[in-house]
């Protein structure tokens, strides 16, 4: 039974198509149809209808609506979108957000000499930001009011100027702005953020989501990983847990490649195929054909694919990106997410099979799976509704949690290499050094040699090798090993079983070699270290058997 909320004004009110009737508290077409509209979001139309033209405070529709209980903007945030879905005022026309203020309903659009209607206004784009990370200069856009930050990781090559230029991406943008304040940006090497020589690791991107966020203002954010921005995505999260509120995965894999045990990935022949017709045909809006099946008829939406792909990026950029998705995996880190977490795949999804969506959601503890239908790859082909709407209910849902205690964290140890047990000054202070320069943190160690904290695998393996260089042209030499997993934050100290693991590896590495656990292998895809296997071992008292390699 409908709520019993008291109407805002007496007669039925026509607006560009439709009435509102706080009498019935109804919304109905013109002719007849009835419009579907929860209690709460018809009472927040009716007080904007009784008041069209002028603006409607935020405090004021929380006070007439909700009679004073103890509610956030999120509740009103949610009404003002199903009430956009529910006119269809997805440019903003009729329903205006003010800023700071509240909203303001306008009357029916106006009409000129009686017979045509008014040119709609003309879209004004958000402004293009770029946020400094390291060398590199990272494009970004802000867009919505919402009370709660989103920061959407895309897949593959996007150019955040161009998506605006189609109907359904910007469809799909301001499908979330409506609820939240969307940051979105280009990875490093596509768009319009710094072409960059070589390979993006995850670490690089993490880097540059972090910068980001901190250009933008977000100290936490939801995080949302579509496609190959979910595995940069996963691993933020379980790195920086206290930067994510919570996080969203659409279409997204933590392996691409197929494996004995990951039987739905790509094979090395499927790669090669995918390789041949980007080197043909890149550019040409080829790609519709894989990830948006819905649309391979439609040329308009071909040629704007095809002029996206040549604007974000050149064909050998492709290339390289897509061979570098290959290399990743991130699946031993699933485990350990410990923020709320909401896996949306396509049943039906042509260009990433639907048993990864599965699996992120058996693998991540509590999460929760929605599987939607439809065969279209980006979230804004296809139903796009149901994608907006899917993650709209979570993240409203969603609330801060306590800073988490537990992180995954890469873990550096080293020994010197002539007596295990005792660390010299001079080697403390090479270590010290090199741990800076490479922008990791000591960590307290109850055993021999020294050990560091980084956030990135690929930083730590590069931090081992120049103290052994380091060490060596002081005439000494060094023992080292990298291991990411698991930690236990007390504190300012980290404590748990990667830290014992990472001295117990660094123990059995020979003078002047980096010896890693084949965590850190699977973790630096396209970052340029190469490994070779070196033994497989147990170590008395801690689980499991370890796969060992040198880095190099």
């Amino acid at each position: 039974m409908a709520e019993a909320i008291p109407p805002q004004a007496t007669g039925p009110i026509r607006i560009d198509g439709f009435i509102i009737d706080p009498a019935r508290a109804e919304l109905r077409q013109e002719g007849g149809g009835y419009v579907p509209l929860r209690p709460r979001s018809f009472a927040v139309l009716g007080l904007l209808a009784a008041n069209l033209g002028r603006v409607v405070g935020r405090d004021h529709l929380l006070a007439a609506v909700w009679n004073d209980a103890a509610v956030t903007e999120d509740a009103l945030t949610q009404c003002i979108a199903d009430i956009r879905r529910a006119i269809g005022d997805e440019e903003r026309q009729l329903l205006r957000t003010i800023p700071r203020r509240g909203y303001m309903l306008l009357p029916a659009r106006e009409v000129q000499d009686g017979t045509l209607p008014a040119p709609a206004p003309v879209r004004r784009l958000p402004e293009t930001r770029y946020a400094r990370s390291g060398d590199c200069h990272i494009a970004y856009q802000v867009t919505g009011e919402g009370p709660v930050d989103l920061v959407f990781a895309q897949g593959y090559v996007t150019h955040l100027e161009i998506e605006w230029e189609d109907p359904r991406p910007a469809r799909f943008i301001d499908g979330l702005s409506s609820f939240c304040r969307l940051i979105r940006f280009d990875k490093r090497g596509t768009g319009l953020s710094d072409r960059v020589a070589g390979l993006a690791t995850l670490e690089e991107r993490m880097d540059d989501l972090r910068a980001v966020m901190d250009a933008a203002g977000s100290e936490r954010a939801v995080l949302l990983g579509a496609s190959e921005g979910g595995p940069m995505s996963l691993l933020f999260s379980a790195t920086c847990p206290e930067r994510v509120r919570s996080l969203i995965l659409c279409g997204a894999f933590a392996r691409i490649a197929a494996a004995p045990d990951h039987p739905w990935g790509r094979t090395p022949e499927q790669l090669a195929n995918i390789l041949r017709m980007i080197e043909q045909k890149w550019g040409t809006g080829h790609s519709v054909d894989a990830y948006s099946p819905s649309l391979a008829a439609d040329p308009a939406y071909r040629d704007w694919r095809g002029r996206m792909d040549r604007a974000g990026a050149s064909p050998g950029a492709a290339l390289s990106l897509l061979r570098m998705n290959f290399g990743i995996d991130v699946r031993h880190i699933l485990p350990t997410i410990a923020v709320p977490t909401l896996v949306l795949h396509r049943a039906r999804d042509n260009a990433i099979d639907v048993e990864h969506g599965r699996h992120l959601a058996r693998s991540i503890p509590g999460a929760r799976y929605v599987e939607l239908a439809g065969r279209d790859h980006p979230p804004w082909t296809g139903d796009t509704d149901a994608v907006v709407a899917a993650i709209r209910d979570f993240v409203v849902a969603s609330h801060p949690l306590p800073e988490p205690d537990r992180v995954v964290a890469t873990v550096l140890a080293a020994v010197p290499g002539v007596d295990m047990a005792a660390v010299s000054e001079a080697f403390r202070a090479i270590f010290r050094r090199e741990v800076a320069l490479h922008r990791g943190r000591e960590a307290e160690t109850r055993g021999p040699g020294c050990m560091a904290v980084f956030d990135g695998p690929a930083r730590a393996v590069r931090c081992g090798h120049a103290i052994i260089a380091a060490a060596r042209a002081s005439g000494a030499d060094a023992h080292i090993g990298v291991h990411t997993g698991e930690c236990e934050r007390v504190g300012p100290s980290i404590r748990g079983i990667a830290m014992h693991l990472a001295g117990r590896i660094a123990e059995v590495a020979r003078p002047g070699e980096v010896l890693v656990s084949s965590t850190i292998r699977d973790l630096v895809a396209g970052s340029g270290l190469s490994f070779a296997p070196r033994s497989e071992r147990a170590f008395s008292g801690l689980p499991g058997r370890w796969t060992l390699l040198t880095a190099s």
